[in-house]
């Protein structure tokens, strides 16, 4: 009977997260924790018990140097798909280059989170029905199991495995691949839109700018195609207004800098517009002599001020 209760209470200590974390791990994804799982919850359609430890372990992957997974005898049977999901996640290419970008950078790592989870969320979700047919039995076997007897205890735990094997085979590499290559652009997008508002310096630089409004306009640019497409156009203008700025001012006929004579007759001036309607044949003497008075339209380019600003 001891036995049995140590074999209940292994059970019962097992955890829903799949990568190793300590308390300051903890304390830094505290500080995402509420606006990471409302924006994702945001994007979904069904909720699974599965997902909010997803978003703490695709955090830590990110966020992590070396992130280590626990081994599956410490995790809650029904969570040991996050950590196959997860090991498949960090087996791309893609994932290698979005983590150049995120590792040790808790702003970025909370924007990568939220595009990949979605992601994933998209690729798995005609699974759904499966994955959540399969959680519910574990649950309901983990409820019922005999503390009696020891035989009926032990088939009730092989069922429980059976069925967590079963929940660990429906994330395929495939699937997982073309979500990671999903967010990987989606990323992208997002880095240059909020470079492009001035929240960055230049590339590889961290952006200067509070986590929360980071993610905040992140999921805006993800979500809104006017603001996303109106922040490509501004990178644009910045890129250029930054080059006119350290380019010597060159000259443009834009505002009224002298009077010549010329044969132009786009910019006369008014009296000899007069002379065209009056005096005819002088009007045409000066053209042919090219001494025609007109506007000479000429100033230099003022220099780039300031930053856009974008409400």
């Amino acid at each position: 009977m001891a036995k049995l209760l140590e074999s209940l209470l292994k059970i019962y200590e097992k955890v829903p997260y799949t990568v190793k974390r300590d308390n300051l791990d903890d304390l830094l994804f505290s500080k995402h924790k509420d606006k990471l799982t409302e924006k994702v919850k945001e994007k979904i359609e069904e909720f699974i018990p599965q997902l909010p430890p997803l978003i703490a372990d695709t955090f830590s992957i990110f966020y992590k140097p070396n992130p280590q997974f626990l081994d599956d005898s410490q995790i809650a049977p029904e969570f040991r798909i996050n950590k196959r999901v997860l090991e498949k996640v960090m087996n791309t290419d893609t994932f290698n280059e979005l983590k150049e970008t995120t590792v040790l950078d808790d702003v970025n790592s909370a924007i990568a989170t939220v595009i990949l989870t979605e992601k994933l969320y998209e690729e798995l979700k005609s699974k759904l029905k499966e994955i959540k047919e399969h959680t519910e039995k574990i649950q309901q076997l983990r409820n019922h199991l005999p503390s009696k007897n020891k035989h009926k205890f032990k088939q009730t735990v092989q069922q429980i495995e059976q069925h967590a094997e079963a929940l660990q085979s429906i994330g395929t590499q495939g699937a997982v691949s073309v979500a990671v290559r999903k967010a990987q652009q989606e990323f992208e997008e997002v880095q240059n839109a909020i470079a492009a508002l001035g929240f960055g310096n230049e590339p590889g630089q961290p952006i200067q700018v509070d986590p929360e409004t980071a993610i905040k306009l992140a999921v805006e640019l993800k979500n809104n195609q006017h603001v996303k497409k109106m922040a490509e156009l501004l990178g644009r203008m910045r890129n250029l207004l930054k080059s006119t700025a350290k380019a010597k001012p060159r000259e443009s006929r834009l505002e009224l800098h002298n009077v010549a004579m010329s044969r132009e007759v786009e910019r006369l001036l008014p009296s000899e517009v007069l002379k065209l309607r009056r005096y005819k044949p002088i009007f045409r003497k000066d053209y042919y002599e090219g001494r025609l008075m007109h506007y000479d339209l000429k100033r230099r380019e003022k220099e780039v001020k300031g930053p856009i600003v974008m409400l």
